[in-house]
């Protein structure tokens, strides 16, 4: 089958230095995206923690308004984000009226990183052990 077109009609279509220029300015807009998500990345990895601290350890103490017995001497292996650390946790009563002093100690291959030490009102524990 011919097609035939009327002459008046021309037939239009892109050229190929048209086509070269559009393709150079999305090459450059994806590239320029790329190197904007690799500097986030970087950006959001230097953010991150580079050593542990108690807060992971504070927060299960916080969520009670007691201590047992099973609570006073605690030694663990690591934590999540850091399981070349080891911690340890001794929880102290202070007095005898509910006032606590628990000590942390936060270690890593054998040797003491850090220590620290919060005071904790906790007046509905029933510590039997005596000090």
């Amino acid at each position: 089958m011919i097609l035939h077109f009327p002459a008046n009609r021309r037939m239009t279509a892109f050229s190929l230095l048209e086509v070269l220029i559009a393709s150079a300015l999305f090459f450059i807009a994806m590239f320029s995206v790329l190197a904007l998500s690799s500097r986030s990345l970087n950006a959001a990895r230097n953010l991150s923690p580079t050593h542990a601290d108690i807060s992971e350890l504070v927060l299960p103490l916080v969520l009670t308004n007691r201590f047992t017995d099973e609570d006073l001497g605690v030694l663990s292996d690591g934590f999540e984000n850091f399981p070349e650390h080891s911690w340890e946790r001794e929880i102290v009563p202070w007095y005898t009226n509910g006032f606590f002093r628990v000590n942390f100690r936060i270690m890593r291959g054998g040797q003491i990183e850090s220590e620290s030490s919060i005071y904790m009102y906790k007046p509905a524990s029933r510590i039997t052990q005596t000090f």
